[in-house]
């Protein structure tokens, strides 16, 4: 397949971060492929909505049904691993509480005020 545009100095890869750093960037250094550059783009840029509104309409269309299952399993997955947190914790600070009240009904505190009668 050849490409529609070349820009000298500038690499393709699988990873947009691969292609940054191994390119030289030498074009954007040249008025002339600047110029190319922007006008390729403008031209993108003034034929893509048409067709981007009409794919959007379609994705919008088939990601209905995915979607809410995709968020549905990922809430009910959420909502395990926060019980999974908090129940044991929650468990635990309750039977705390249940033994301090029962020791205090065990061994009552005595007062100041019930030694002097």
């Amino acid at each position: 397949m050849k490409p529609i545009f070349s820009v000298p100095g500038v690499y393709h890869g699988c990873y947009i971060i691969d292609a940054l750093f191994r390119s030289t960037l030498e074009c954007f250094y040249d008025k002339q492929c600047v110029g190319k550059v922007q006008s390729y783009v403008e031209s993108l840029v003034l034929f893509r909505p048409r067709v981007l509104d009409a794919s959007l309409k379609i994705m919008k269309q088939k990601i209905g049904v995915v979607y809410i299952v995709t968020a549905t399993i990922g809430l009910i997955g959420g909502l395990f691993t926060a019980l999974k947190i908090v129940v044991p914790n929650l468990v635990k600070f309750i039977d705390y509480l249940v033994r301090r009240c029962a020791i205090r009904k065990m061994n009552p505190q005595i007062s100041i005020e019930s030694i002097r009668r």
